[in-house]
C-alpha cells in the first residue's frame, strides 16, 4: 500500500458535516505563497482508511496530533491538496475507494502551510536572511546562503536585530553556540571554534572531521559522513563553562586548545544536540533518540521522526521537524515518551533557547517565537 503522507498539505482541525460547503475566495492578492488548491471532504468507511489520515501529518502513527485523534468512521475532515499532486492523490482514493468530493480554491494566505506570517499569533518575521539559526544566552547566529556568518546580540527577540557579518571560512556550513562560545562546520567537515567579538572575531580549526555539530560549554557532540557519533572529553575544551564569559571578558583564541579527545558514542546518528550531558538526536531512518553523551550512553528510541531535533534544559523542551517541514514540540515525558503538539507554522531548521524558538523557512526568511 503506497502511503501519501508527502501530498497533505494542511488536515483542518475540524469535523464537518456532510451538507458543509466551501466558497471559492476571490481576493487576488500579491503573495508569494499563494496558489491553487484543491479541498477535498474525505470521509473514512472503515478503521484502515482512518488509520491512513491518522499516518499523513503525525510524527509517527502511535502518536497523531491531537485534532486528528478525533477523526472517526464516517466522519468527514477536510485535506487540502496542491494541484499538481491532484492526479495522484485521486488514484490513491480511487484504488482504496475512499469516498471524497472536491471543490477547486484558491489561497490568499497559506500562513499555516509554508511558513509564519505577520497574522499568526507569538511568530515575528526579523529582518535578514539565513538558511541555519543558532541560538544561545544573549546572542543569535546563523549561515546563509553564500555560506557566509551572521550574528546578532541586540534585538534578537524583535523584528530588527542588529546583523553583523561576521569574518570566517568562506564554506560555512551550520553554526553552534553556548554563550558567545562558537564552533561550526565547514562543506568539506573541518571543524572551527571562536569566541565571538564583534570587532575581532577569529577562529581556529580544531582536530577532526563533522557534518554537524553542538555544544553544550562542557564538550562539543557530532555527527560524521558515516553517522558516527564523537563528543568531546566532557568538561575538558571549555573556557566558559561552568559559567558563560561575558562581554567583559573576551578570551582569546590561544585558550583553546587545538587537539581534541574524541569520544565515540555508540549507535549511528546523522544530528545531534547536546545540553548538560543530554543528548537527542536523529538517524539516517528519522528515528528520535535520547541518551548520555558521556559514560554509559544507554540510548532509548523515542516517538516521533524527524529530520532535527532542538532541546532546551532549562525550559524542558524538545522540538522537531518532520520530512514535510511540520513543528512538533513536547515539554512532557521527553525522555521516555514525548507528548508531541503540532505547531502552526512549517520551518526548514530550527534552534530553541529558553523560552523561544528562532527559525528558518526556504533558505532565507528568519522567525522568532515566544511559548
Amino acid at each position: 500500500m503506497k502511503e501519501f503522507s508527502f501530498l497533505i498539505v494542511l488536515i483542518l482541525a475540524v469535523a464537518i458535516s456532510a451538507s458543509d460547503t466551501t466558497e471559492e475566495s476571490t481576493e487576488q492578492e500579491n503573495d508569494p505563497q499563494r496558489g491553487t488548491f484543491f479541498l477535498y471532504k474525505v470521509k473514512p468507511k472503515s478503521k484502515e482508511e482512518v488509520a491512513i489520515l491518522l499516518r499523513t501529518n503525525a510524527p509517527d502513527s502511535a502518536h497523531p496530533p491531537a485534532f486528528l485523534q478525533t477523526v472517526k468512521v464516517h466522519t468527514s475532515v477536510l485535506v487540502l491538496i496542491e494541484q499538481s499532486k491532484v492526479s495522484f492523490f485521486e488514484n490513491v482514493l480511487k484504488t482504496h475507494n475512499i469516498r471524497h468530493s472536491r471543490k477547486g480554491v484558491t489561497l490568499v494566505k497559506s500562513i499555516s502551510v509554508l511558513s509564519p506570517g505577520d497574522q499568526t499569533p507569538n511568530w515575528t518575521k526579523m529582518k535578514g536572511e539565513l538558511k541555519q539559526i543558532a541560538a544561545s544566552e544573549g546572542i543569535i547566529c546563523g549561515v546563509n546562503t553564500g555560506k557566509q556568518i551572521y550574528c546578532a546580540t541586540t534585538g534578537i527577540t524583535t523584528a530588527e536585530p542588529n546583523w553583523i557579518k561576521i569574518p570566517g571560512p568562506s564554506n560555512a556550513k551550520q553554526i553552534a553556540l553556548y554563550g558567545r562560545e562558537m564552533v561550526l562546520v565547514t562543506d568539506d567537515t573541518k571543524i572551527m571554534r571562536a569566541y565571538y567579538n564583534e570587532n575581532s572575531t577569529s577562529w581556529i580549526q580544531i582536530t577532526g572531521n563533522l557534518e554537524q555539530i553542538s555544544i553544550d560549554g562542557a564538550e562539543i557532540c557530532g555527527g560524521n559522513a558515516a553517522s558516527e557519533i564523537y563528543c568531546s572529553n566532557y568538561n575538558r575544551y571549555s573556557i566558559c563553562f561552568p559559567t558563560q564569559c561575558n562581554p567583559s571578558h573576551i578570551p582569546s583564541n590561544s585558550q583553546f586548545e587545538p587537539t581534541y579527545d574524541w569520544n565515540k558514542l555508540q549507535g549511528g546518528l546523522k544530528q545531534v544536540e547536546v545540553r548538560a550531558g543530554r543528548l537527542f538526536g536523529v538517524n539516517s531512518s528519522n528515528k528520535v533518540y535520547y541518551g548520555k553523551s558521556y559514560g554509559a550512553q544507554n540510548f532509548v528510541t523515542l516517538s516521533g521522526t524527524f529530520v532535527e531535533v532542538s532541546y532546551d534544559y532549562d525550559y524542558g523542551r524538545i522540538c522537531g521537524i518532520n520530512t514535510v517541514k511540520q513543528i512538533y514540540c513536547a515539554t512532557q515525558n521527553i525522555f521516555t515518551n514525548p507528548t508531541w503538539e503540532l505547531l502552526e507554522v512549517n520551518l526548514d531548521n530550527l534552534s530553541l533557547w529558553g523560552n523561544a524558538l528562532y527559525g528558518t523557512i526556504n533558505g532565507n526568511a528568519i522567525y522568532y517565537h515566544t511559548f
